[in-house]
């Protein structure tokens, strides 16, 4: 699958690790949306991205809450949770709220990512 043209909306709070996936997805000929607060992220769904890349620990709210606003507005496309350590409650928390995949931040590689994004938006 070719991701060209794929819009993916990144919610992080950390603007270098979010400038650093920003420009290996553009890389990989995705047009790309940020948020760093809950606000900016909402109002980026408007855009309607193919896919959400949300850090699990998202701004001072939960990335949860973010995820239960969005659906208030019937805005509710795929979503990849990354998080600093693979820790088992945020992973179940994150399969209830319909997680595609779960990543460890840190050790994430593009490839892998490019590969679980071509997973989901085949089955969209």
């Amino acid at each position: 699958m070719n991701l060209a043209g794929k819009k993916i909306l990144i919610l992080d709070d950390d603007p270098d690790y979010r400038q650093r996936l920003s420009e290996d997805l553009m890389g990989l000929g995705c047009s790309v949306l940020t948020a760093n607060s809950p606000t900016d992220a909402l109002e980026s769904l408007k855009c309607l991205p193919d896919l959400l890349i949300i850090d699990v620990h998202f701004s001072q709210s939960s990335a949860f809450q973010f995820l239960i606003s969005a659906e208030q507005l019937a805005l509710k496309p795929p979503v990849i949770f990354l998080a600093k350590t693979l820790n088992s409650p945020d992973i179940l928390q994150a399969l209830r709220f319909g997680a595609k995949e779960y990543f460890e931040k840190y050790t994430l590689n593009i490839q892998q990512l490019e590969f679980a994004i071509e997973k989901i938006l085949a089955t969209a």
